[in-house]
């Protein structure tokens, strides 16, 4: 569906969510990926799932979860400027929470290296 559509209808899946989360940041000035992770190895039942990366700036006001444990980079270099989000419902209570799946992950002592394989990533157009 079209961001449009997903708040039309009040519905949608993790790819609807995700595309009008994207879009909203997008048309505030914020880079966005979008993400896709498709786990059939780790995750019980398989974990099939759209998310966003979201690039942050340094005026946070309060230290946030990844800043002392995750290392995102898509140049070649170590940084802490993207973020996880996920805007499906449920997944996520705020940008200051790990989502439910990264949680789980961590509580199994699955490290990074070995979920981000799963991981499909593409930057999005404004």
């Amino acid at each position: 569906m079209s961001p449009l559509e997903t708040l039309k209808y009040r519905c949608g899946d993790c790819d609807d969510f995700s595309i009008l989360g994207g879009y909203m940041f997008e048309i505030n000035g914020v880079n966005v990926k979008f993400a896709t992770i498709s786990d059939n190895t780790y995750y019980p039942d398989g974990l099939n799932h759209a998310f966003l990366w979201i690039k942050i700036v340094d005026y946070l006001s309060q230290e946030p979860w990844w800043a002392t444990n995750n290392h995102w980079s898509f140049n070649g270099s170590v940084s802490y400027d993207w973020i996880i989000v996920d805007c499906t419902p449920g997944w996520q209570s705020s940008i200051w929470d790990r989502p439910a799946w990264y949680q789980w992950y961590k509580d199994n002592s699955i490290t990074t290296a070995d979920w981000y394989q799963f991981v499909a990533t593409v930057t999005v157009d404004p």
